[in-house]
């Protein structure tokens, strides 16, 4: 199973699951901009400005100050589309659950899905959306009592 998140507190990772994409960065790491050297939040927690102590072939320490990993690739309202492989092949189910599908990249996923009609779509949402009609099964209810029903 493939989970596309918008949150950042890398809690889906945590949980154990496997293949999350999580589509605006995560809060649990941060990545040195000169070398790329990752490093966890233990280590960004302890140092008052986090900087880079990867040691280069020469001797010297990188020390370029981290950058978090939030929203990393791309900007509000510039194109990015993390399903652009969604097909069957990938599975044949497709389950979207409490999201407006207002901000990009999430509101590509059903659109893109869409494309391949053996693909079974579901909305779980409180509100209703602007993709609801791409869907096979839509659910207006609040998602803890779905998921309770399920």
């Amino acid at each position: 199973m493939d989970i596309f998140t918008q949150n950042i507190d890398g809690l889906h990772k945590k949980a154990g699951s496997q293949h999350v994409y999580e589509l605006h960065g995560s809060i649990q790491t941060a990545t040195c901009p000169s070398c790329q050297a990752v490093y966890d939040l233990p280590y960004l927690l302890k140092e008052e400005v986090p900087v880079c102590q990867r040691v280069s072939s020469d001797g010297s320490t990188c020390g370029r100050v981290l950058k978090n990993r939030c929203c990393p690739i791309w900007r509000y309202g510039q194109t990015f589309r993390p399903s652009g492989d969604i097909t069957s092949e990938n599975g044949h189910i497709l389950v979207v659950m409490g999201t407006s599908l207002e901000v990009a990249p999430a509101r590509y996923i059903p659109e893109d899905a869409a494309h391949d009609p053996s693909i079974f779509m579901v909305m779980m949402n409180l509100s209703e959306t602007e993709f609801d009609p791409l869907f096979d099964l839509v659910f207006h209810e609040r998602i803890g009592d779905l998921v309770k029903a399920l």
